[in-house]
Parts: structure tokens; C-alpha cells; sequence
């Protein structure tokens, strides 16, 4: 790339006659080549770059979430070519829902506050292999009250799972450890990873311990439920009768009401 200069307008003329350059041409007493950069023209364009790409929302890649991974060996199964997405080779074991548990009596939270609760995560095994150990990968995405969303993700090994013959209503609770988050945020579980190990197996999940590449990562989107949260308002009403609004999310139902 080659850029020339001059203040007259007739030297740019005369150069361009005499070297007879393919391409060769002038403007304002600027001499240049075909492919030639106009420094205004260059400035213009590198200030309209830098505009756009404020105006585009910035987006970074998730990382693990602050207390993952679970055990701090476990691998991010999701980008291992042995599991693809959208196939399910095995449902020995499905994923029903997920919950958090705060660990008070009434599994509650102040509305605004940072949190940190168990995950609880219930799932249902259709066999009778014994000492099964369950890996789950997924991305957790919490929309906070304001609607700020922030995601993260989740690589985490529990167990050893139930048998079918020892659950109670197909199901059981596996606690994949603890969560950070501010109460009153939504949460929710997606693009799942489940990864379980032969009998006998053990933390953490890897290719070597399931050799029959016993996986399912064609799973529905889990809504997490969070921990109740109550916020009342109030406001005065005609003599000594007030106004009150409750508004419950979180929780397990159904809920009574004493006023």
C-alpha cells in the first residue's frame, strides 16, 4: 500500500501522465493508486467502526458458575465429541425438575438479597443398576428482578443414584450442591448435558467411566424453583381499615393465609 502527497494540483497531474500507472489517478492534488487509502476517508470509516460496535450489546461466553465445578475435576462434558446434541441414546435416567433449598424451616428469602441454596435437582431412574453416579452439564441463566440476565455454567457429578425399586413415585432428589443468587431472580436450567457411569461407578463423570456412552443431551429447558418469596404492599385505607397486596412467588404450593 502506497500513499503520495503533494499541494499542487498540476504535479499530480504531470506525475500521473508520465509514469503511466495502471490505476493511477488524483483528487484535490492527492496523488494515488488504485487501493490507495484517503487519510480522511480512513479516519471516517475507523470512528464509524468504533460507534457501531458501542451500539452492539457486548456479549461474553458464560463461564463456570462460582462454586463450579462439582468436584473440582469434573470436565464440561458438553464439548466432548463422544455426546451430541440433540441425540438421547439412553433415557435409563430422566430429568424431571429442579429446585433450590435455602435450608431454613420455611425455605424463604428477602426479596433484594444475595443468596446461596442448595440445587436439588429430581430426577427419575428407570433401572435397577446400583451405585450409578449422575453427571450434570447445562447453563444456568438467572433474570434478576430488573431484568438483567446473566448466565453461567454448570458442570457438577452426584450420586450414587436410587435404584428404580427404591424410589417413592418414580423419582428421587439428587442435591447437586450450592448456588449463588439474588432472591426474587428467576432461574432456569438449559442446553442439558446428562451423563451417568456404569454400576459401581463414582465422581467425577468421564468417558472411561461410561463406557456404554449412557447419555441423554436432548433435555427440556428446567424452570428452577426458587425459595418462597413474599412482598407485601401497603397503604392506608378509610378509618383504621388498610390496603394490603401480597404477591407470592417461589415455593412449593399450595399456601394458606392467615391476615
Amino acid at each position: 500500500m502506497e500513499h503520495y502527497y503533494t499541494n499542487l494540483e498540476t504535479t499530480a497531474e504531470k506525475s500521473c501522465t508520465e509514469n503511466a500507472e495502471p490505476g493511477c489517478s488524483h483528487t484535490n492534488g492527492i496523488r494515488r493508486k488504485a487501493g490507495g487509502i484517503n487519510k480522511n476517508s480512513f479516519l471516517t470509516s475507523l470512528l464509524f467502526a468504533i460507534m457501531l460496535m458501542m451500539a452492539v450489546p457486548f456479549s461474553a461466553s458464560a463461564q463456570f458458575c462460582t462454586q463450579d465445578p462439582i468436584p473440582s475435576d469434573q470436565l464440561d462434558l458438553r464439548g466432548n465429541s463422544e455426546y451430541t446434541a440433540g441425540q438421547c441414546p439412553a433415557n435409563d435416567i430422566v430429568i424431571l425438575g429442579a429446585s433450590l433449598d435455602t435450608g431454613d424451616a420455611c425455605n424463604s428469602c428477602a426479596p433484594g438479597t444475595t443468596v446461596t441454596a442448595d440445587l436439588l435437582i429430581t430426577i427419575n431412574h428407570g433401572t435397577n443398576s446400583g451405585n450409578r453416579y449422575l453427571g450434570v452439564f447445562a447453563d444456568l441463566t438467572e433474570t434478576l428482578p430488573d431484568g438483567t440476565i446473566q448466565t453461567c455454567e454448570v458442570a457438577r457429578c452426584s450420586g450414587p443414584v436410587a435404584k428404580d425399586s427404591e424410589e417413592t413415585g418414580d423419582q428421587q432428589v439428587l442435591n447437586y450442591g450450592q448456588v449463588t443468587f439474588t432472591c426474587g431472580s428467576s432461574l432456569q436450567l438449559s442446553d442439558i448435558l446428562l451423563v451417568w457411569t456404569a454400576a459401581n461407578g463414582e465422581c467425577p463423570v468421564t468417558p472411561a467411566n461410561n463406557p456404554n456412552g449412557k447419555y441423554c443431551y436432548d433435555n427440556p429447558i428446567i424452570d428452577i424453583v426458587p425459595p418462597l418469596n413474599a412482598v407485601v404492599e401497603a397503604e392506608c385505607g378509610d378509618g383504621n381499615k388498610g390496603n394490603y397486596d401480597l404477591t407470592v412467588t417461589g415455593g412449593v404450593g399450595p399456601f394458606t393465609y392467615l391476615w
